[in-house]
């Protein structure tokens, strides 16, 4: 299903370049209301951090899959383990942020670039970048909770 849209609106703090992503969230206005249905169903955000450990489920078009929140500089160096590889802020200076949180890609990520993550039926991450091409992990997500004031003040 399509709809029109009437109006994107970027957080005024985005910023990208080759090395750094800021404020990566927007808030999109259509012309005519959503139907809601079955299949389409209103979500609420976050307004509190969802710490690492907890587990999580990724959107994806039709499908969801469980995977692990992560502090926003660990990654795992296999699919079938969960053994850590520290990225320091020399490898990777600024591609993550405390605003950030990651996910393991302890199977494939069916995930969608801009897509949620949800806990326990509450949007807490928009996808914003990934080490291998989209839809595949580790994933970087947006945390809802720090921009929660400012998609409040634009929805």
């Amino acid at each position: 299903m399509f709809y029109d849209v009437f109006r994107l609106i970027r957080h005024p703090e985005y910023f990208l370049d080759n090395d750094y992503i800021n404020a990566d969230v927007a808030v999109v206005r259509l012309i005519w209301p959503l139907v809601f249905s079955r299949i389409v169903q209103p979500i609420p955000l976050v307004d509190f951090r969802v710490e690492a450990g907890n587990r999580v489920m990724v959107g994806a078009l039709l499908e969801m899959r469980v995977k692990l929140l992560l502090a926003c500089s660990v990654f795992t160096d296999s699919y079938n383990k969960f053994a850590l590889l520290w990225i320091h802020r020399n490898i990777i200076p600024a591609w993550v942020t405390p605003e950030m949180v990651c996910l393991l890609p302890d199977h494939p990520n069916r995930g969608v670039c801009g897509g949620p993550i949800e806990f326990n039926g509450h949007v807490v991450g928009i996808a914003c970048w990934t080490l291998r091409p989209c839809g595949s992990g580790p994933s970087v997500y947006v945390r809802v909770s720090e921009h929660y004031q400012w998609i409040s003040e634009n929805v």
